[in-house]
């Protein structure tokens, strides 16, 4: 995550001497300074600096592993219309076992294309996830993401087809479908391993 969140989808935002600094010192791993200069800018709701300090705190990188606080600056950046904080709020509280109360951060992702909630969209209503069972919803989103490459999202598309979602003939269009994923999820991993393709 911490390269996708210096993504272009970022550059809503503008960009200030403390956020170039920050991002020099991130890169050249100097993480207490990025720490410290990503939280100033997070203060001020700069949304990928929030993102950002929440992804270190996570991971330990310049100040001490917190998920508490590194889910509490993802739901500042979610509250802000941040896709990517809404994502991870929406995985800590599935972790939680609180499907119904992930739903609308899964959805606010989902809205803006966002693939990896997109995908989480289908999944639950494909498995009843804080919701009830809807196969044509789950369809839905889930073909969405896999047309556009999500490795998980073809999975689950193979598992519905397999159980008759799309009658016979996708029986066996599922099983193909399931087969190809370590394929898939191989060559998107030699490109990518943090693509957003293979994060679920």
């Amino acid at each position: 995550m911490g390269k996708a969140l210096m993504s272009p989808a970022n550059e809503d935002q503008p960009i200030n001497k403390d956020l170039v600094s920050s991002e020099l010192a991130y890169r050249e791993k100097r993480y207490t300074d990025a720490f410290s200069l990503y939280s100033k800018l997070g203060e001020g709701g700069h949304v990928h600096s929030q993102l950002m300090v929440a992804w270190m705190l996570l991971q330990g990188l310049g100040v001490g592993a917190d998920e508490a606080q590194a889910i509490s600056w993802f739901d500042r950046a979610a509250a802000l219309g941040s896709p990517i904080g809404s994502f991870y709020k929406a995985r800590y509280l599935t972790r939680q076992g609180l499907h119904e109360e992930a739903l609308p951060y899964y959805a606010l992702g989902a809205k803006t294309g966002y693939l990896p909630s997109v995908f989480w969209m289908g999944y639950c209503a494909s498995r009843g996830k804080g919701r009830v069972f809807d196969q044509d919803e789950a369809y839905r989103y889930l073909i969405v993401a896999a047309k556009k490459g999500h490795v998980f999202a073809i999975r689950e598309v193979g598992l519905l087809d397999i159980k008759g979602g799309r009658g016979n003939l996708g029986r066996m269009f599922g099983l193909l479908e399931v087969l190809a994923v370590p394929l898939v999820a191989f060559f998107v991993g030699l490109v990518n391993k943090e693509s957003d393709l293979l994060r679920a």
